[in-house]
């Protein structure tokens, strides 16, 4: 079945250009909206705003820990919101950040519309080389990069991971190696 204004139940009203969706384990929906508005939409129906970023919310995409990763168009920056309210950046320097989402494993693949107006595209598929804790989680104990039959990655998702891991690596965010062996 094809959805249309006929066939589908309206869940919320008088949201400020709503750009995205996604589903807590509550049953609640959460959707950005074009000031930056983080909407809550209970599963009773309440509306609320969870928070405000002062940007332009396009896709958001929950973690396993209830906090939503939202891609703000407006602050170019893929933006962390805890559970509580806090707003922090977890990543910058994007052009037009569109969509997140995780994999099963917890990393967070974005696109990022680049340049609308170049004809060629522009657009890039990103995983965040900054977070520490799920590359580790990518790596065997001594510091190699996890094949894809171990991490359950999709080829273009593991060349991903793979320079994420060189990247930080580089950066001196992660080791070269696993633990030495004092022996």
């Amino acid at each position: 079945m094809i959805a249309s204004p006929q066939n589908v139940q309206m869940l919320g009203t008088g949201l400020d250009h709503p750009e995205c969706v996604c589903v807590a384990p509550d049953g609640a929906l959460y959707a950005g909206g074009e000031g930056g508005q983080l909407y809550r939409l209970a599963p009773d129906g309440t509306q609320s705003q969870a928070a405000g970023t002062g940007g332009f919310l396009l896709g958001v995409a929950l973690d396993g820990h209830g906090r939503v990763h939202a891609c703000d168009a407006g602050r170019k920056a893929v933006l962390r919101i805890d559970p509580d309210g806090p707003v922090t950046e977890r990543a910058g320097g994007f052009e037009i950040p569109n969509y997140g989402v995780f994999d099963a494993a917890g990393n967070l693949f974005v696109s990022d519309s680049g340049d609308y107006w170049n004809p060629t595209g522009t657009g890039k598929v990103y995983v965040d080389y900054k977070d520490v804790e799920t590359l580790k989680r990518l790596l065997s104990i001594n510091g190699k990069i996890l094949s894809r039959n171990r991490s359950g990655a999709a080829a273009f998702e593991q060349r991903m991971i793979t320079d994420a891991i060189k990247r930080a690596r580089f950066l001196a965010l992660l080791p070269y190696s696993g633990p030495s062996n004092p022996s």
